[in-house]
């Protein structure tokens, strides 16, 4: 049956890891799991119980590229290792542009996945891009924006392009609400409204805002320098806990700046689509987040969310207090956002959309 069919996730992260992207691969790769024979290719760090790391049962088979000191030789690495492999799989996907453009170019089935422009990617990585466009092979992005994107940097008639947004596991759990608990989770480096929280924090004394993630020096400054009492560090907390302290928060907030950054710099807020955002929608939690056009692909104000200007404090604060007062509200766009997340948004609805793309490809 075609659900059987031998199918080699090749990935870049590294596995386990704290990274948004290694969560990523984890779950595309055991929702796809269920749908076809699933090996994933990764980079490994110190062994660690992956039930355990990611809170999910492991039921596709794992190979790991070698890692080394000379990049070069990690280049080489990841190109023969699935090649002396190469006609035990029926189709290939991932995030690892070099492996799998050179596994187009060998007239394999390929879907590569992007999250960023053509021109973000490296010299090598360009090249390969381009050429394997040009001979038509199928590309997944996470944004209608993205795709618009790459269209512009590639070719405008492109049409092999799919847009599959990032998604969560259903993390909602019957918890008693903390009241006036406002929560944050995620990534704490520039871009993602730290100044935002703190300040709003000072506005709201009766409030608790509970920050958590992975501590960095940017954000050390902020505690630091803060003489906010009512702000609460927590450290980052293992995937397995996250439903339980979300469904806690009386408001999850994504304050989202016009400049967001992920780990190494770069910007994305004109194309992403975080994790955070779908985790948040999984919970029956309310959301404030960001106005960013991107955000909008999937947020729509007063309808799964309420949308505030990423910089307009007074607009933060009022919109706290109105979620807090108006169960009404809070309840609809409660419901709207996991209706949306299970029609939608689940790795399980990502994978099936994965499958399409795929039988199209025999």
């Amino acid at each position: 049956m075609f659900k059987r069919r031998r199918l080699a996730y090749i990935s870049n992260s590294t596995i386990p890891s704290f990274q948004a992207n290694s969560f990523h691969v984890i779950n595309m790769a055991h929702e796809l799991a269920k749908l076809f024979d699933v090996t994933l290719f990764s980079y490994s760090s110190k062994e660690r119980d992956l039930e355990k790391f990611y809170g999910l049962e492991i039921i596709f088979k794992k190979k790991y590229f070698k890692l080394s000191p000379a990049p070069i030789f990690n280049f080489f690495t990841m190109i023969f290792f699935p090649i002396l492999n190469l006609n035990q799989y029926d189709f290939f996907l991932g995030r690892n542009v070099k492996i799998l453009c050179y596994l187009f170019l060998l007239n394999k089935k390929v879907i590569l996945e992007l999250h960023q422009p053509v021109s973000r990617h490296s010299f090598l990585e360009r090249l390969l891009l381009k050429m394997c466009i040009k001979k038509g092979m199928d590309l997944v992005v996470i944004s209608k924006k993205l795709k618009k994107i790459i269209k512009k940097e590639v070719n405008q008639t492109y049409s092999k392009i799919s847009v599959l947004p990032d998604a969560s596991r259903d993390f909602y759990q019957r918890r008693v609400i903390k009241e006036n608990s406002i929560g944050y989770f995620g990534s704490l480096l520039p871009g993602r409204g730290l100044d935002i929280i703190f300040s709003i924090a000072k506005e709201l004394p009766k409030f608790r805002f509970n920050i958590f993630g992975k501590e960095n020096y940017y954000f050390q400054k902020f505690l630091k320098d803060s003489k906010t009492k009512n702000i609460f560090y927590h450290k980052f907390v293992n995937h397995t806990e996250i439903g339980k302290l979300m469904s806690q928060q009386s408001i999850l907030i994504a304050p989202y700046q016009k400049r967001t950054s992920v780990p190494g710099g770069a910007i994305t807020s004109e194309w992403m689509s975080p994790l955070k955002i779908f985790e948040y929608m999984s919970t029956k939690r309310p959301i404030i987040s960001s106005n960013l056009p991107v955000l909008k692909e999937v947020l729509i104000h007063r309808e799964n969310c309420m949308l505030v200007e990423p910089e307009d404090l007074n607009k933060w604060v009022i919109t706290i207090k109105q979620i807090r007062s108006d169960k009404k509200l809070q309840n609809y766009i409660v419901r709207n956002a996991y209706k949306d997340f299970l029609k939608k948004y689940s790795w399980k609805v990502r994978a099936e959309n994965y499958s399409k793309i795929l039988k199209r490809m025999v």
